[in-house]
């Protein structure tokens, strides 16, 4: 028989099962904040893609702007003003200037336009995923006055539009 004083107890550790429902919980911990980790940077690189897009738009409207500044306000000088397209004659770079979005991409050509089309241009990429551009302008018979400018936008379905009024400075800044 065995008796009670050689039953050894210790008292310094831990039973199996008290190891397995620690285990438990420390797994059951981790893997919650792993799924609000995702979570918040999936929810990061979705906000980060956004704000770069609208960055994107707000670049190619200020690239546009500057331009529009230097156009001239002489209807004389302007080639073609429709709601999706703008082309005038620059006389200090001798070239014709237009802007235009063609298959959800924004571009700026110079070259020659003559006969309602570029003879000769070279395009530059000013922005993606643009679905389109209107423009609008405020004229007199000779003159104009100013132009609206709004460009239309979306990514990850979010729309974004952009819009601007600007008067035309004549290369006076």
């Amino acid at each position: 028989m065995i008796k009670k004083k050689e039953i050894c107890v210790k008292k310094n550790g831990f039973t199996i099962i008290e190891w397995l429902v620690s285990f438990f919980l420390f797994l059951l911990v981790t893997t919650f904040a792993f799924q609000i980790v995702t979570r918040v940077h999936a929810n990061l690189y979705r906000y980060g893609k956004r704000s770069h897009y609208a960055a994107q738009l707000y670049a190619a409207l200020d690239v546009l702007r500057r331009k529009v500044y230097q156009a001239p306000s002489e209807k004389s000088k302007w080639k073609k003003i429709s709601d999706s397209e703008l082309i005038w004659y620059d006389e200090r770079e001798n070239l014709d200037v237009g802007w235009f979005v063609e298959k959800e991409q924004f571009f700026m050509a110079t070259g020659l336009y003559e006969q309602d089309r570029w003879k000769k241009r070279r395009r530059n990429l000013i922005a993606k995923n643009i679905r389109t551009i209107k423009f609008d302008n405020h004229a007199n018979e000779n003159n104009i006055k100013s132009i609206r400018i709004l460009l239309e936008g979306e990514c990850e379905g979010k729309k974004y539009n952009f819009e601007r009024i600007m008067a035309l400075r004549n290369r006076i800044v």
